[in-house]
């Protein structure tokens, strides 16, 4: 039953994050923009590693950060906002500013000292090996007489 909780509490948190997600399309007042925004990523995984491809254009390097814990990762960062030079002003303004955090779930276990990631055009892709599989030993049992 433990478990089971446990697994109520992720998606809770997953329903969470998507709700930020969606909202973060709708057009709210730009003192709130700043805070609903979040960077597609895509998640997929090889026999023998995990890869995570995160969409941050206009984040510079130094502004970006990511973190493990167990099979979460977590990408942080800020895109600063574009103001007008020569006082011109927005007719429309999609394009989401400010900081953010994205939380993945990984699809497995990983060896976080294997990580490596690389930003490159706007896009930050991370990649780790899996954790393998404990190795099932078969023992030799002799006698003794």
């Amino acid at each position: 039953m433990g478990g089971d909780m446990a697994n109520i509490w992720e998606d809770m948190e997953e329903m969470g994050r998507q709700v930020g997600f969606f909202l973060s399309f709708r057009r709210v007042p730009s003192h709130f923009a700043a805070h609903l925004w979040q960077p597609m990523v895509d998640v997929y995984e090889t026999e023998e590693e995990v890869f995570v491809l995160a969409e941050v254009p206009g984040v510079d390097k130094e502004r970006l950060s990511v973190s493990v814990d167990g099979r979460l990762l977590t990408i942080k960062g800020e895109r600063p906002r574009v103001v007008p030079s020569g006082g011109g002003r927005y007719h429309q303004m999609e394009i989401p500013f400010g900081p953010f955090e994205r939380v993945v779930k990984l699809p497995a276990e990983v060896d976080t000292e294997s990580a490596k990631a690389v930003y490159r055009n706007g896009l930050l892709e991370i990649s780790f090996r899996k954790v393998s599989a404990p190795h099932v030993a078969h023992i030799v049992i002799t006698a003794e007489i």
